[in-house]
């Protein structure tokens, strides 16, 4: 059985799209803050097939879809910013190709415009060099400011996804493991109770991290998964330096994911990739490194997210 992938979101709903853009760029407005969708591949590349779950019935679906699925592990993954559904889904099914896993995708609002408009914002108005990259600079701290303030809001919503599926996991006695990756790890240290939502998952993996690195052990402590918990780093990260310099107007590295740091007694399980091979151009999406393109990488998320 083909393992699957399930969409819960605080997202708009276009409820007259059957693809990516069934669901809005925008936080939902609706009193019913999260809706579900089955997701499958499209009959063209990279183009995805969404079946909106009808209203009031989300509990149910994910909780029959996890019971009558396979016995693969499931993943409840949370992206970062600038995440278009697109976006969002292609790492999902990368993650389950890579992994042999089922996903639970929880995706908020992180970015505010639609691919079409997010390109036309390319396009030069005027010659003038210097005043095109000052506008993308400005274009790119708008967008980023805009994705915090719902990642904050998304908070509380994440929490009632994880309820769900917890729900659904301890029903079906199905394994799990949870993925934050970048800013999606903002929304993470935003909310409240995960001690008792994450009770379900065996492992928890903070993936470059982009929140602040100080007084992490608070909220990261609060989950009460002790070294269950894996936080990665890598100093290196090209994401993680511009957010650096939005956040703390400084280039030293400060965000969680990419300040290396000492392993403790009843610490999280701190990885730091610093100068590992072959993990992308940016360095950002390292779980997504492939046995391939580094064998020792790859050996590592292995048995957190795929086991």
């Amino acid at each position: 059985m083909e393992n699957k992938i399930l969409l819960v979101t605080n997202r708009g709903v276009r409820r007259n799209r059957k693809g990516a853009t069934l669901f809005k760029n925008r936080m939902t407005k609706s009193s019913h803050r999260l809706r579900c969708a089955e997701v499958n591949k499209g009959s063209k590349r990279r183009k995805y097939a969404l079946s909106l779950v009808d209203q009031g019935n989300e509990q149910d679906h994910i909780t029959h879809a996890v019971a009558s699925g396979n016995d693969r592990p499931w993943v409840i993954f949370v992206h970062g910013n600038n995440q278009t559904l697109d976006k969002n889904l292609e790492k999902c099914f990368k993650m389950r190709a890579l992994y042999d896993v089922n996903v639970l995708a929880f995706s908020w609002p992180s970015v505010h415009h639609g691919k079409i408009s997010g390109l036309l914002k390319y396009i030069p108005r005027q010659p003038n060099v210097g005043v095109y990259a000052a506008r993308q600079l400005k274009n790119k701290i708008k967008q980023y400011r805009k994705a915090k303030i719902n990642a904050e809001l998304s908070a509380p919503d994440l929490v009632n996804a994880l309820k769900m599926a917890k729900l659904a996991l301890e029903a079906a006695s199905r394994k799990a493991n949870f993925v934050s990756h970048s800013l999606g790890n903002y929304v993470v240290a935003n909310a409240t109770a995960l001690k008792d939502s994450l009770s379900a998952f065996d492992s928890v993996l903070l993936h470059q991290a982009d929140a602040e690195n100080e007084n992490h052990r608070v909220w990261v402590d609060a989950m009460g998964k002790g070294q269950r918990v894996v936080v990665t780093t890598n100093e290196k990260d090209k994401i993680l330096e511009i957010s650096n310099i939005y956040n703390h107007k400084s280039l030293k590295n400060k965000r969680l994911g990419n300040v290396k740091k000492e392993q403790n007694d009843g610490s999280p399980i701190y990885k730091d990739f610093t100068g590992a091979r072959n993990i992308g151009l940016t360095g950002h999406t390292i779980f997504l490194t492939s046995a391939g393109k580094n064998e020792e990488v790859f050996s590592f998320f292995n048995p957190i997210i795929g086991q």
